[in-house]
């Protein structure tokens, strides 16, 4: 079985085909506008020597992409939207927008309301305020968006678990979308229901599955049992540290914030823009984690950090010294159904 994983991240956007028996990595700068996201898609896809036919723009049903399933992860703090005149439209971290009054408070939604970790609740409030939801069609994080466009389901509102439960508009003691929600469902621009990682999107007649993913550095835990994770700390153009905790267990230690894991666990995590500062941030937080296990270290500078990472409490482990494809297959094995769970994939 082959999977294709596409990794939507900061800088670059990453074709990762894995099986068996092989393992291909495309990588190129992540364009600033979502049609020029699909057309970088295209064209790494080309390279891939898979095809596609609807990012290709061909019609022929005759060649068919021999890939089995197609899954996308994408970063956290940016929405995709779609206007009602079928614009595409997009906001991120780098788009300044204040913080909401009516944002719900950090001791529901383990986000903070005062820092750019908030801002898919910020944008998405700012949304309905200046551009009017009865002009907008839908709403989805990165990931959703862009499997949605490559399979040619114009419909799809639906958010997985990862990217709501980091949102800053899910209520993690009541385990679903906050109050707050409740004119975007009205308005039918986000559905109400949640879906887990690894739903089906869509599947074409030749059996190739397109598959809901995630927030990406998540599925580092994706295969480990239920409710149960490894620490990390990725490094990449965002610095994450990341270990298991309960949700009662608040941790004010500023822009810390809570996400739930594709396996069910919730992870709390520090996220900060990669800097000199962020790694000993990264090393302070998770000392105060008191782990046994060793810390997993990936990403693209994770083998020349390695020196760097000292504590008299905490042990490091490179997972991933070439810093391109550990995460990769991690969400690959999850999309190939041999994790934690027994069924195939999962159904809305």
């Amino acid at each position: 079985m082959r999977n294709l994983i596409i990794d939507l991240g900061h800088s670059f956007t990453k074709c990762f085909i894995h099986s068996e028996k092989e393992s291909l990595f495309y990588q190129g700068k992540t364009s600033n506008s979502i049609p020029g996201m699909l057309r970088t898609l295209r064209q790494q896809l080309i390279k891939t020597e898979c095809y596609l036919h609807y990012i290709a723009h061909e019609e022929s049903q005759d060649r068919m992409l021999p890939i089995d399933r197609v899954m996308v992860i994408s970063f956290s703090d940016a929405v995709f939207y779609e206007k009602t005149d079928g614009s595409f439209h997009q906001l991120d971290h780098s788009s300044f927008v204040p913080a909401h009054p009516e944002c719900p408070p950090y001791q529901i939604t383990g986000k903070p309301t005062n820092s750019t970790l908030n801002s898919i609740a910020n944008q998405i409030l700012h949304l309905r305020d200046t551009v009017g939801l009865q002009n907008i069609r839908r709403i989805l994080p990165p990931s959703a968006f862009i499997i949605a466009q490559l399979a040619g389901v114009s419909d799809w509102k639906t958010w997985d678990i990862t990217h709501a439960s980091n949102s800053g508009m899910w209520d993690y003691k009541k385990g679903k979308w906050h109050v707050a929600m409740q004119p975007f469902f009205e308005a039918g621009v986000i559905a109400e229901k949640v879906a887990p990682c690894r739903a089906v999107v869509s599947e074409f007649p030749a059996g190739v599955k397109y598959l809901l993913g995630g927030h990406d550095s998540t599925f580092v835990n994706a295969n480990d049992v239920p409710y149960s994770t490894k620490p990390y700390l990725s490094l990449g153009t965002w610095t994450t540290a990341s270990a298991e905790s309960e949700f009662q267990k608040l941790d004010r230690h500023h822009p810390s914030r809570f996400v739930i894991a594709p396996n069910g666990t919730v992870l709390h995590q520090l996220c900060i823009e990669s800097s000199k500062h962020s790694l000993p941030q990264g090393i302070k937080f998770l000392e105060r984690k008191n782990l046994s296990a060793p810390v997993k270290v990936f990403g693209g500078w994770a083998k020349e950090a390695m020196p760097q990472l000292k504590s008299d409490t905490l042990r490091f482990e490179c997972v991933d010294p070439t810093g391109r494809t550990f995460l990769h297959e991690q969400a690959s094995i999850y999309v190939h159904g041999t994790s934690h769970r027994s069924d195939d994939t999962e159904r809305l």
